[in-house]
């Protein structure tokens, strides 16, 4: 097993970046200021060489700093809050960016990976 670059709590926090939650839900999750969270956010790019969240996920996922469920939101109490986009839009757009990135830093590298993206759609209601 390779060693951990991210610490636990970098590693807690780009999982909920990766589940499209803001900073400020996160503090409000975690119980720590946004200055806290916008830390170990920058502390997390410098570790895996991310310019953005999106690409910090990415990197998270590849190397595998972070579970690939962590689209999941974990368990704990969920801050309300007001949202322009519906969580789900959210969290498909960080993964569709997610992915993309992956795939060009696997380029990048040369080395191949098959991704596979499934699209889950509700069942149709029958008569």
């Amino acid at each position: 097993m390779t060693e951990r670059r991210l610490s636990r709590r970098e590693s807690e926090i780009i999982s909920l970046v990766a589940a499209g939650e803001t900073t400020k839900a996160i503090a409000a999750r975690l119980r720590i200021s946004r200055n806290t969270v916008n830390w170990h956010v920058g502390n997390a790019f410098a570790k895996l060489g991310a310019s953005s969240r999106a690409e910090a996920v990415a990197v998270a996922l590849r190397d595998g700093e972070i579970d690939p469920a962590a689209g999941s939101r974990p368990p704990g109490p969920v801050p309300r809050r007001p949202s322009r986009r519906p969580v789900a839009l959210r969290v498909a757009l960080v993964t569709v960016v997610a992915l993309a990135l992956a795939a060009q830093v696997t380029v990048a590298s040369g080395t191949r990976v098959d991704v596979e993206v499934r699209r889950e759609s509700p069942s149709p209601s029958l008569p």
